[in-house]
């Protein structure tokens, strides 16, 4: 008791403050890392280090200890590398949060936002009513450009005629993705990065692996119609929301327009 007395008779508010940001950042890393390849990582190498400061201290093991309480400064210098997607996001994250950083959707008139959401929805429509394949990126306020210089270049605005031609069984550019800035289609057939959580998508095909992989690594959205079931689908946040009729899918593109026109003047 003596001893908690005089801890917390050196706490000041820097202190605790201090504390409370450095809880904070560690919450936030692991809440990032969660269900993904390095959330497994971590856990093994903490399961590790534990198990051999305990065999260490109870054995009087001194070589294990010495290794054990020197692989800690190695871990700070090996994890840019080990958790350099997660690291990545953090930081692409943190951009967002900022007022002087634009996007092409916030520059969007509602009447524009609308008709490009309708003309979306309209040709994710008549794909699936033809059970043709498609993947469609929508660009948010996380720039694309390095998927778009995997593509062809288009710059056409969107319309539902161009989508299904680009997406029609036999056409040039009907495998890879599309990809939208506010009402415009700048690219077509563009690699994607396919998603890295292969447990939740090891029964999936290759379009809805990179639509949930191009929103892991960015804040996109990804519309896709599958070709063999012609179901429509969604994806945000390495999230996939399936079975999506035309009405919801337009209510939800359209939420999702409205939402960063608001942060967009805000």
């Amino acid at each position: 008791m003596d001893s908690l007395r005089w801890t917390l008779s050196r706490l000041s508010w820097a202190s605790v403050l201090d504390i409370a940001i450095v809880t904070l950042v560690f919450f936030w890393f692991l809440i990032l890392i969660y269900q993904t390849r390095a959330d497994q990582v971590l856990r093994g190498f903490v399961v590790l280090v534990l198990a051999g400061e305990i065999l260490a201290s109870t054995l009087h093991l001194s070589v294990l200890g010495w290794l054990v309480l020197h692989s800690v400064p190695v871990l700070l210098i090996a994890i840019p590398v080990i958790f350099q997607p997660e690291l990545r996001k953090l930081f692409e994250q943190l951009g967002r949060t900022s007022r002087i950083i634009n996007h092409p959707l916030a520059s969007l008139a509602p009447q524009i936002a609308d008709h490009t959401v309708g003309e979306i929805v309209l040709a994710c429509e008549h794909l699936s009513q033809q059970m043709f394949g498609a993947l469609i990126v929508i660009e948010r306020k996380t720039g694309l450009q390095d998927y778009v210089d995997t593509g062809t270049r288009l710059e056409a605005t969107v319309s539902f005629e161009l989508l299904e031609a680009i997406f029609y069984r036999n056409s040039a550019l009907h495998d890879g993705a599309v990809i939208v800035q506010g009402d415009r289609v700048v690219a077509a057939k563009c690699v994607l990065p396919l998603s890295e959580n292969v447990g939740s998508t090891a029964h999936m095909g290759t379009r809805h692996r990179a639509a949930i992989g191009i929103t892991e690594v960015t804040d996109a959205i990804a519309v896709v119609v599958s070709e063999e079931t012609g179901t429509i689908s969604m994806a945000t946040n390495g999230k996939l929301v399936r079975g999506l009729a035309g009405e919801r899918l337009r209510r939800m593109l359209t939420a999702f327009y409205r939402a960063d026109e608001l942060q967009g003047v805000s």
